[in-house]
């Protein structure tokens, strides 16, 4: 009887200190939040890098002598860190933000040190000359570039992309997630491994790419056009009265022109090949597995 109530004693212990340890974890905050913010001057148009590891990048026209940097920092207190390591890491980043400046070249973001890398992500929002360089890209993120007229490149590896109102050459990529273009000049290119894209108001040449999922194109186009999806449909609107040559392939699924095509070859449902109004730019449409419209 002894051994039974020592035994049954020993079990107690063991279970209150358990609920107190869970207790002190949950009272533990997930992670530990802070901020910087920097203004910079230049003369002029902007030469931007901006990097995280984790987080999402939005930039937006401003002032025309200034970039505007706001970094919202989030530490992750779990693991073997605790606390106190990611306050400190809060803290340093704070104090001195991954931030350089020569001229009018400006890096946002490039972190040397490993240990302030470590479950780390920091967002940004930044505010730039309209026709600044652009150049975004994140790990695990959203990025949206608006209004910014010079040449732009978005890169994530897990996030959507927005890209509105600019003029320069576009350059998106995501390995997961959606991308949405809204252009009144210069050549696009997008690419995801598994999302939608879709681009309007496009004027001049278009690749746009992506493993599984939808591609809507409208514009129109003063250079050619190549759109290519492993497994989604394509739609691409175009004015009423268009001209441009069209080669289009579906590997299942029916192709449809609102357009009066002047086919070349023979005409198979899966496969159109031919002009239109005497031709022009090439549209080259090609589905693994999806439908094709034209309209």
């Amino acid at each position: 009887m002894r051994r039974t109530l020592r035994l049954g004693s020993l079990w107690v212990a063991v279970f209150s200190l358990f609920a107190a340890a869970s207790l002190a974890c949950a009272a533990m905050p997930d992670s530990v939040k802070g901020s910087f913010e920097r203004t910079l001057k230049v003369a002029g148009p902007a030469d931007l890098d901006v990097n995280t590891g984790s987080g999402n990048i939005t930039v937006r026209p401003g002032d025309g002598s200034t970039v505007r940097i706001l970094g919202t920092i989030q530490a992750s207190d779990r693991w073997l860190d605790g606390e106190s390591a990611a306050r400190e890491r809060v803290r340093r980043l704070e104090a001195n933000p991954p931030i350089e400046q020569n001229g009018n070249i400006i890096r946002v973001g490039y972190i040397t040190e490993r240990e302030l890398r470590r479950n780390v992500a920091i967002s940004y929002e930044i505010t730039l000359p309209a026709d600044s360089r652009v150049r975004s890209n994140t790990g695990s993120g959203d990025i949206r570039l608006s209004g910014i007229l010079g040449v732009t490149g978005a890169n994530t590896g897990s996030g959507n992309i927005t890209i509105e109102s600019g003029t320069g050459e576009v350059r998106a990529s995501t390995g997961s997630g959606n991308i949405e273009i809204t252009q009144s000049g210069g050549d696009v290119r997008a690419s995801t491994g598994s999302g939608n894209i879709r681009a309007s108001g496009l004027t001049g040449a278009l690749r746009a790419s992506t493993g599984s999922g939808n591609i809507t194109a409208e514009g129109k186009p003063g250079s050619g056009w190549d759109l290519d999806t492993g497994s989604g449909n394509i739609v691409v609107r175009l004015a009423s009265d268009a001209a441009f040559e069209v080669d289009a392939h579906t590997g299942s699924g029916t192709i449809q022109s609102s357009h009066p095509v002047t086919v070349l070859g023979r005409f198979d449902k899966d496969t159109l090949r031919g002009t239109v109004r005497g031709g022009g730019p090439r549209l080259l449409l090609r589905t693994g597995s999806g439908s094709i419209r034209l309209e």
